[in-house]
């Protein structure tokens, strides 16, 4: 045997295998995607869609309980402002909507989160313990409801009483595109019950929602619901949740290097042609250029579709609020990919589901003198007021002593933005603030002090939201309900996915980690052990004994 010809043939052979590699690696150079600036330290990466609490908490999850580096961690930001629907229209003061209470009972996922994110505050406490502090100091008072007629208390009848027991006793797939409104039927009486009244103020119902949403929160909301007329448990944020919430987030996964990528969104995502629903390719403008980002084997791309605060629009104390266009762009790209992301038209023109807020901030604060002198039920000068018979479904919030104004702010919700108001006859989006603030004080009965009162505000917000309701609306047809959506690498987060959340902000947090549970394929017991059916049934119906 010639060792030496076996030694030079080998020679050559490595000499042919490695001019092949560097061959192959200066074609993959030259086929590579060009001007992609998304670079990190390696491994499996995550592409978050926008920068809501819900993509928030997925990230914070991902690298809380799942070690994910934060560095391989990439989340898009259209808009000038983070948060999304919690910090749209923080400049002009807005609460975009009432279901920003809390209960600890009904919100376990957004306090276990939060209570391992630091607060932005001195003293090294984290979000959750900051919010209890808050409550402590400043504990929510009972919501007041004013009726036109009466201030008496409207009790729940006997009819009442046995619809809603039925309701709890109906399988929930028999309660398909049934309203609470068609349940109720004839007996209009259920809805100017101050029972009602709360529910639709502090859990977001409308006549037209879901019958099977009502029954939901009777199921499983009881802590909360035990507590509807003195407001007990029930809790406040501290601030705006874009200042509370969205700050502290963005503070912890800067800390753990996540990138935030200002003025870029995923226009596209392209799917591989399988069975499941695996993105193989990212379409994403940056303000400048159109990029595409391909997906490796093991990489996750999370998308928020239909939220609740899309195509808002804004007035102020001369301007009404005005039309809003309706568009869901991305969705309805990724709709013509994949059938189980399909968006009925009936969906984007949800009339029904549009909501309203307002706030006003004044300077000497007329009102709080008003309210504590000439309203003798009312003890104290802030808290929630609910007009309950109103066109507009007006729910007011008082702060006498807000930060950083001395007069006051009353902030508040509209239910039925687009019915004609009582004294101002025209509809909320229509009006000015100076109208908007002339209908509630003609409500509150200050005709005397009205002119005082309006010279004294001097900045006012309105906001029309099309789409805040526009998910729990009976008429509207399942979607976004498919198994495929979190079984790849590709999952959905929005407010048509449901959940046994009431509250949005827990929807929001429950959605995260629900995702991240099922996306990184773990076997995670749920950390809030539900009691079975038959037994919560009983539970509710023995609380319905005892709601007056």
């Amino acid at each position: 045997m010639d060792y030496k010809k076996m030694a030079a043939a080998f020679a050559a052979g490595g000499a042919v295998l490695a001019a092949g590699a560097a061959y192959t690696m200066k074609q993959k150079n030259n086929n590579r995607q060009p001007n992609v600036h998304f670079s990190s330290s390696g491994g499996r990466k995550v592409y978050l869609s926008d920068t809501s609490l819900a993509s928030l908490a997925v990230a914070a999850y991902l690298i809380r309980d799942y070690n994910f580096d934060g560095e391989n961690i990439h989340i898009f930001q259209k808009e000038n402002f983070m948060g999304g629907g919690c910090s749209l229209g923080v400049e002009e003061g807005v609460l975009l909507s009432s279901d920003l209470f809390l209960h600890e009972q009904g919100c376990p996922d957004f306090f276990e989160l939060f209570r391992s994110i630091p607060a932005l505050s001195a003293g090294g406490v984290s979000v959750k313990k900051e919010i209890v502090q808050f409550h402590q100091a400043h504990p929510i008072k009972p919501m007041l409801i004013l009726h036109a007629s009466d201030r008496t208390e409207r009790a729940l009848s006997k009819k009442d009483r046995r619809l809603l027991e039925r309701l709890i006793l109906t399988s929930e797939n028999k309660l398909e595109k049934v309203s609470i409104c068609q349940w109720f039927d004839e007996n209009t009486n259920f809805f100017q019950s101050d029972f009602w009244m709360r529910l639709r103020t502090l859990f977001g119902l409308k006549e037209s929602s879901s019958a099977a949403s009502l029954r939901q929160i009777l199921l499983w909301r009881n802590e909360e619901l035990k507590s509807l007329s003195t407001m007990e448990g029930w809790m406040s944020l501290p601030a705006h949740p874009a200042y509370s919430l969205i700050k502290p987030l963005y503070s912890y996964l800067k800390g753990y290097g996540v990138h935030f990528h200002k003025g870029a969104e995923i226009e596209d995502v392209l799917f591989s042609d399988t069975y499941n629903l695996r993105a193989r390719m990212l379409e994403v403008n940056d303000g400048k250029k159109r990029r595409q980002i391909e997906l490796n084997g093991d990489d996750l791309c999370v998308c928020v579709l239909g939220s609740p605060f899309s195509d808002a629009c804004f007035g102020s104390l001369n301007k009404p609020c005005g039309e809003c266009s309706k568009q869901e762009g991305l969705w309805n790209r990724l709709a013509s990919h994949r059938r189980e992301l399909n968006v009925p038209g009936q969906l984007l023109e949800p009339k029904n589901g549009a909501e309203g807020s307002f706030v006003f901030t004044f300077k000497e604060g007329i009102l709080y003198q008003y309210l504590s002198e000439y309203m003798g039920n009312l003890n104290e000068k802030e808290g929630l007021i609910c007009l309950a018979d109103t066109n507009w479904g007006i729910t007011l919030d008082i702060h006498s002593s807000f930060p950083g104004q001395a007069g006051g702010v009353m902030s508040g919700r509209i239910v039925y933005p687009y019915e004609q108001g009582d004294h101002i006859r025209k509809t909320f989006d229509s009006c000015s603030g100076e109208e908007i603030l002339e209908e509630i004080l003609q409500h509150l009965g200050c005709t005397e002090l009205k002119t005082a009162i309006q010279k004294d505000c001097i900045k006012a917000t309105s906001c029309l939201m099309p789409n805040a309701h526009a998910a729990k609306l009976a008429e509207n047809e399942a979607v976004l309900h498919s198994p495929k959506l979190n079984d790849s690498n590709f999952a959905v987060l929005s407010p048509y996915r449901k959940t046994k959340s009431c509250c949005w902000l827990e929807h929001q947090v429950t959605q995260a980690r629900t995702v991240v549970t099922s996306l990184m394929q773990t076997a995670q017991e749920d950390r809030v052990q539900k009691a079975k059916n038959l037994k919560q049934q009983t539970v509710a119906l023995r609380f319905l004994r005892q709601v007056s």
